[in-house]
């Protein structure tokens, strides 16, 4: 996995994620979400390093790797659909390895396989019950409840018949036709607005669904050997969403977006190998990605700005709304 492991990448993929409009927007307004990412990324990182351990079973990053997966479990189901990812990403080397290596299978049933019991079940959902601590110790609630809010919570999700005016279905989030309006000035100066939107930056987004569409269209661009990696990252946390029938909203496509960026690294990447001077295009990109949030600022902070600013200069799609 060349390009996760090379320098100048690992800073090119960082950068784009710390100037992606809705990294910002709901880290900086404390949404659940934030927390979310984070311990999706912690698991599938810990992944990848025993993945990339041909030699021995890393043990530590296994049971990191665990651990990380119920911390985010217990914060947001959601999760559980990054685990989808993990799961095929493990047993896929798990055949690798069956297959190279014959003591492999003793080693498997001996110590690998109560191992990752412990490390993704047990673990799990033992974080999982413990986070429901504050609910216990309230008077007149014990241990029992638990369960019992598990079904509080699925019925509210598969009843739910609520609508939204800012609500979008899963196959608009790429294009992001409908961004979600959180927050509007009030008592400002006439021609003046203050908003708070939250959608992602459109040089990211848009170009990463693109080469999402080029690698399911022509198979012959899926020879990085890291390709597989982001891609089960990816639609282990985007497909499920084809199958929820309550209103959906694109923050829901906030935990793709991290290996939408690793992809457009693995993109930049492959183009300097096959040609210097194609490198020159990361150093544009890179400023384009910048000067869009510089440029969005206003309407990503809540920060007064001109209305005709934001009228004439960022409302790109008329289903961009950003004031009244």
């Amino acid at each position: 996995l060349l390009t996760l492991e090379r320098e100048k990448y690992a800073l090119f993929a960082t950068f784009l994620f710390t100037f992606e409009f809705m990294r910002f927007v709901q880290a900086r307004i404390a949404t659940i979400d934030t927390y979310v990412v984070f311990f999706i990324l912690g698991a599938y990182y810990f992944l990848l390093r025993y993945l990339k351990n041909r030699e021995k079973i890393d043990y530590r990053a296994l049971l990191l790797s665990g651990i990380f997966f119920g911390c985010g479990a217990a914060t947001k189901w959601t999760v559980l659909y990054a685990g989808l990812g993990m799961m095929v990403l493990f047993f896929l080397d798990l055949g690798r390895r069956w297959r190279e290596d014959a003591s492999f299978r003793m080693l498997f049933w001996q110590r690998l396989f109560p191992f990752c019991m412990v490390a993704f079940i047990v673990i799990p959902v033992g974080i999982y019950a413990l986070s429901y601590i504050p609910y216990i110790l309230v008077p007149g609630h014990d241990v029992s409840d638990i369960w019992r809010y598990q079904g509080q919570m699925y019925r509210y999700h598969k009843d739910l018949r609520a609508t939204h005016p800012f609500s979008s279905p899963w196959w608009e989030w790429p294009a992001i036709i409908r961004p979600i309006w959180l927050y509007m000035g009030e008592g400002l100066p006439e021609g003046k607005i203050a908003s708070i939107v939250s959608m992602g930056n459109p040089a990211i987004w848009w170009l990463g669904a693109l080469l999402m569409l080029a690698l399911l269209f022509f198979p012959v661009l899926r020879r990085n050997a890291a390709l597989p990696f982001i891609l089960l990252g990816f639609f282990s946390q985007y497909l499920p969403w084809v199958l929820v029938p309550r209103i959906t909203f694109i923050y829901h496509y906030y935990g793709c977006v991290p290996f939408l960026i690793l992809l457009i690294a693995t993109f930049f990447c492959g183009l300097e190998e096959r040609s210097s001077p194609y490198a020159r295009w990361m150093w544009v990109y890179v400023l384009a990605v910048l000067l869009l949030f510089a440029m969005f600022y206003p309407i990503l902070s809540g920060e007064t700005v001109s209305r005709f600013y934001v009228a004439r200069f960022l409302r790109w799609l008329p289903s961009w709304t950003f004031f009244i």
